[in-house]
């Protein structure tokens, strides 16, 4: 299912679904004011460990292939954030 909305991630450590749907790729950006962290997984099961890719502050991604962004992650078809901070944040996610 499509999806072009910002996601609001919760407490540090806590990782966050961003996709609604099994994506090839996606349009995402950070909006805050420090960096998050992204993993990617096969399937909807969040990642078992705090390691990820650290995404900068108000940095962004347009239509990057998730193969591309996390190479490592073997199938991936989900996309997850965890913020490094308490409290919420948000991110932008779009896919189709």
């Amino acid at each position: 299912m499509a999806q072009n909305q910002n996601k609001t991630i919760v407490g540090s450590g806590t990782w966050t679904l961003l996709t609604n749907s099994d994506i090839a790729s996606c349009t995402l950006q950070n909006q805050n004011g420090y960096a998050i962290v992204l993993q990617a997984t096969v399937g909807t099961t969040a990642p078992a460990g705090l390691d990820g890719l650290s995404f900068p502050a108000l940095m962004g991604e347009r239509n990057v292939a998730l193969v591309d962004l996390l190479p490592g992650v073997a199938g991936a078809n989900r996309l997850w954030a965890r913020n490094t901070r308490a409290g919420s944040c948000q991110v932008f996610i779009s896919h189709a």
